[in-house]
């Protein structure tokens, strides 16, 4: 933590020229207006390498490899787990039954010749307004409904 401090928190610090890495792209932007700390926190990399922070560049080698252990081990912990000798269903079954229901309850698309006549009787050479944003509701759950058998029919 000291070094850390020795680095950043030092009277060098407040002079121009002074960098807080080998690479130079890291320093205490010139004293100015709010467009001269704009322009230098814009030129800044979006990912920080680890020399800003006093560590080698193996440090984000053993960060990332630490990462990407992490997620697979979330991966497996959601993994479906086999089904004991008990005779019970798997996860997999349970989740293909499940579907099959759901499946089986969904209903048929809305359609507009099942629906009350007196409705979508045309007006003046136009649909009521309140027809009009039936059908589109229409549409939107047709659409829906659409898009569920085919996510049951995917599982």
């Amino acid at each position: 933590m000291l070094a850390t401090l020795q680095k950043y928190y030092c009277p060098e610090n407040l002079e121009d020229g002074y960098y807080y890495s080998d690479s130079q792209l890291y320093f205490a932007p010139p004293n100015g207006n709010i467009d001269v700390y704009r322009n230098y926190i814009d030129q800044l990399p979006l990912q920080d390498s680890p020399e800003v922070f006093g560590l080698h560049e193996n440090a984000n080698i053993a960060y990332q490899k630490q990462e990407s252990d992490h997620i697979v081990d979330v991966i497996l912990s959601i993994q479906p787990r086999v089904a004991t000798a008990g005779g019970g269903l798997t996860p997999d079954e349970i989740v293909l039954l499940r579907a099959q229901e759901i499946a089986e309850s969904i209903p048929d698309d809305l359609a507009r010749e099942e629906g009350k006549k007196e409705l979508f009787k045309i007006v003046n050479g136009l649909l009521p307004s309140l027809t009009v944003v039936l059908l589109q509701e229409m549409e939107k759950f047709n659409r829906l409904l659409r898009v569920m058998r085919k996510s049951l029919k995917d599982l």
